[in-house]
């Protein structure tokens, strides 16, 4: 009976992340190509990119007294998604009315959007860390990360499809109907929530705002990785919103070459989601993290090689495969390494230092943009120098991470460097070999009998 239970609820939250990937790949991945396409500068980008961060940052800090004042996780998750789901259509309504009033509109209404996905995001963590058993997590969201991807692929190449035929003046109508699709999507989301179970919670959370968050001393170290995350997307945001104009607007991409880069990331992610759960139930959470975060500082230096499409899609294959070990490990960590009546205060300090660093991140990454846009940082101009900039920033952060974590020291025998060169080329090479010629199915049954089996090993 409990398995059935647990199955019903997990098998809920798989079509609820795929109907919101959905929603990412038709909506909020076409968000900044529409400001684009309205005329948005790149002042426009980085505030489309921060202000949202900044709103949704404060918001969720009130999700864990939220919880402890009404208890019922499932209706606090609820009403947030229905208001995320509404927020499509005022989004859709900027379509029908002039640049100049529909670039600041698209703000707020997407400033509202990012923030009613963080406040049910944070009680999400908890009401999931509940529902999902502690020594299936890794493969479970592994997995469910990488159906969420897989749909996340198809609406994206669907919605470039879409815009790539609706042009010479229907591009406008494109853009509505990807937006109204990702309301549909949303409101999928709250009919497979409304169907998931909310275990009993009478557990008083602990509640921690941002300023008393680092005074305690216990789990010390997970606070270190909160900070250390901020701060490493801090990094990345520097340079991260403006990738899109940089492609349209700087490199000339069309829209189908815009969809094969960003497809060329969501097939990395389908592909070796799997393949990060199982190595982060087999080696640990911060393995993964560290390894994650430290080859992610080397997509910004890629970038800058090519102005090809078809090159830059080739290394988006491997920045898919380096972020969904970042976004798995980071995500497992927290919900694992605290105690149960904490986890909403961690996850939702978390989402506000992240919060504030995308706040400034794009700020920043704009004001280096113009500053740049004459005078060279190290031979690159405009938004190369700022590309340049964010990986020199991601690889100095993912050295203190490295660093910060005690397991550290797995980097330093030969035994454990020829174990992170197998964990980084030889198992992949396993794995995609399965997929190709076993099919996907297969290839992630192989894997997790192998992990199963090793399991059994160690116990003995």
């Amino acid at each position: 009976m409990q398995k059935k239970y647990e199955s019903k609820n997990l098998k809920n939250s798989i079509y609820d992340g795929a109907a919101y990937s959905a929603a990412v790949g038709a909506g909020e991945n076409y968000v900044a190509p529409y400001a684009i396409f309205r005329g948005a500068t790149d002042f426009n980008i980085g505030l489309l990119s921060s202000f949202p961060a900044l709103f949704s940052a404060l918001l969720q800090l009130s999700a864990p007294y939220a919880l402890n004042r009404f208890k019922n996780r499932k209706q606090l998750v609820l009403i947030p998604v229905l208001l995320n789901a509404l927020s499509w259509l005022l989004i859709l309504s900027t379509v029908f009315i002039s640049a100049e009033i529909a670039l600041p509109l698209l703000l707020i209404f997407f400033t509202f959007y990012s923030a009613t996905n963080a406040f049910a995001g944070t009680l999400w963590a908890s009401w999931i860390a509940d529902l999902v058993p502690k020594n299936v997590r890794g493969q479970f969201f592994g997995k469910r990360n990488a159906i969420t991807q897989l749909t996340s692929l198809v609406s994206t190449l669907l919605a470039g499809a879409l815009l790539g035929l609706l042009q010479d003046g229907t591009t406008f109508m494109g853009f509505a109907i990807l937006f109204f699709a990702s309301f549909v999507f949303r409101m999928v989301c709250f009919v497979f929530l409304n169907k998931m179970d909310d275990p009993p919670h009478s557990v008083r959370i602990k509640t921690e705002h941002p300023l008393s968050f680092f005074r305690t001393r216990n789990t010390r170290e997970a606070k270190n990785v909160i900070l250390l995350s901020a701060l490493f997307l801090f990094s990345v945001t520097i340079a991260g919103p403006f990738f899109v104009a940089y492609m349209l607007r700087d490199l000339g991409f069309n829209y189908f070459e815009f969809t094969l880069v960003i497809m060329a990331s969501s097939i990395a992610r389908v592909i070796s989601m799997p393949y990060w759960g199982g190595i982060s139930d087999r080696f640990g959470n911060k393995v993964v993290l560290i390894l994650g975060s430290f080859f992610v500082s080397f997509i910004p230096f890629l970038w800058l090689l090519s102005k090809s499409a078809y090159v830059i899609a080739l290394i988006e294959l491997f920045s898919g495969f380096v972020w969904s070990a970042f976004e798995l490990s980071i995500f497992n960590y927290l919900i694992s390494s605290v105690r149960r009546e904490e986890i909403p205060s961690y996850m939702g300090n978390y989402t506000f230092f992240t919060g504030i660093t995308r706040f400034i991140g794009p700020n920043v990454g704009a004001a280096l943009a113009w500053n740049f846009s004459s005078v060279p940082f190290l031979g690159f101009f405009g938004i190369p120098a700022v590309i340049l900039i964010s990986g020199m920033a991601r690889l100095v952060v993912s050295l203190l991470v490295l660093a910060s974590l005690k397991e550290e020291k797995l980097f330093l025998s030969p035994k454990a460097r020829e174990m992170m060169a197998q964990i980084m080329l030889l198992y992949p090479m396993r794995g995609l070999l399965n997929g190709l010629f076993l099919g996907m199915g297969m290839g992630n049954k192989i894997i997790q009998t192998s992990i199963k089996s090793v399991k059994k090993r160690v116990h003995k």
